[in-house]
C-alpha cells in the first residue's frame, strides 16, 4: 500500500468555460473516468475526488463514476461566486484555489497518510510509477523557459507534497488569492511558495502527461508541447528542474 492520498480536481457540472450545467458534461466525466482507471493500478492508500460543482438536487455520485473500485471519496459542495465570471475575467486558478482551501477541513479529517498526490482530472502520468520511487517528501516540478527571471512557474496540475505542506500550500494561496490572475496564474503561486520553504534539487524523472488541456484544446502529444517536455526531461535528469522539500 503506497502511503498516498490522491486528491482529484474535478468540475463535472460545468462546462470548459466554468458555466454552470443541469446535467454532468459528458467531456469532463469522459476526462475524470480517464484519470480513475489510470489510478487503479496503483495501492494507493485513498483516493478523493472533490467538486464543488454538484447541483444540491443531484444525489447519485457513484451512478456517474464508471470506475468503483476507490477506497474513500469526498465530494465539496461549496458555494463559489459566480464561474463564468471568475473564469473569463481570472482563468482557473482562483476557482481551483477556492475548491481546495473550502474542501480543507473535511480533507484534513479523512487524510490519515504522509503525502498527498494532487492530479488534474483528465490526467494521465504514464511515468508515475517511476516517479513514485522518491515521493517522499514531496515532488514539485518546474516548466516554462528556464531563463526566465520574473515570473517563474510548477506544475500544479500534477505535484506530490508531505500533508501538512499541502495545506499549508492551500492557506498561502488565500493569503495571496487577490494576486491571482491570468498572467499570474496558480502555478506562478507554487513555485513561490516552495521557495519560502526549505527546498533542495534533485535528479529525476519529469511526469510523462498525457492529457487533452482544456485551457488550449492542445494534446500533450502534439509536437509543440513534446519539444517543451523534452527539453523540461533533459532538465530534470540534470538536476535543475525538480524541487524536493527537506
Amino acid at each position: 500500500m503506497i502511503d498516498i492520498t490522491v486528491v482529484i480536481t474535478s468540475a463535472l457540472f460545468v462546462d470548459e468555460k466554468g458555466n454552470e450545467l443541469l446535467f454532468p458534461s459528458k467531456l469532463r466525466l469522459d476526462r475524470l473516468n480517464y484519470t480513475l482507471s489510470h489510478l487503479k493500478h496503483f495501492e494507493f492508500k485513498s483516493i478523493i475526488i472533490i467538486d464543488n460543482t454538484f447541483p444540491k438536487s443531484f444525489e447519485n455520485i457513484k451512478g456517474i463514476i464508471e470506475i468503483n473500485n476507490l477506497s474513500n471519496l469526498f465530494f465539496s459542495r461549496v458555494n463559489l461566486i459566480d464561474r463564468s465570471r471568475e473564469y473569463n475575467e481570472y482563468g482557473p486558478s482562483r476557482l481551483e484555489v477556492s475548491l481546495i482551501n473550502k474542501a480543507s477541513d473535511s480533507l484534513k479529517s479523512c487524510i490519515s497518510t504522509s503525502h498527498v498526490l494532487k492530479i488534474s482530472s483528465g490526467y494521465r502520468v504514464n511515468n508515475l510509477e517511476k516517479i513514485l520511487e522518491k515521493y517522499e517528501n514531496g515532488l514539485i516540478y518546474r516548466f516554462g523557459n528556464p531563463f526566465r527571471v520574473n515570473i517563474k512557474f510548477c506544475l500544479t496540475a500534477f505535484y506530490i507534497l508531505p500533508v501538512e505542506y499541502f495545506f499549508s500550500f492551500s492557506d498561502y494561496c488565500i493569503k495571496n488569492y487577490l494576486n491571482i490572475n491570468k498572467n499570474h496564474p496558480l502555478e506562478a503561486i507554487l513555485y513561490k511558495y516552495i521557495t519560502t520553504q526549505k527546498y533542495f534539487l534533485i535528479i529525476s524523472e519529469y511526469p510523462d502527461i498525457n492529457a487533452t488541456f482544456l485551457s488550449s484544446n492542445r494534446k500533450s502529444n502534439s509536437i509543440n508541447y513534446q519539444l517543451k517536455n523534452f527539453v523540461f526531461s533533459f532538465l530534470a535528469r540534470v538536476g535543475i528542474y525538480t524541487l524536493k522539500l527537506k
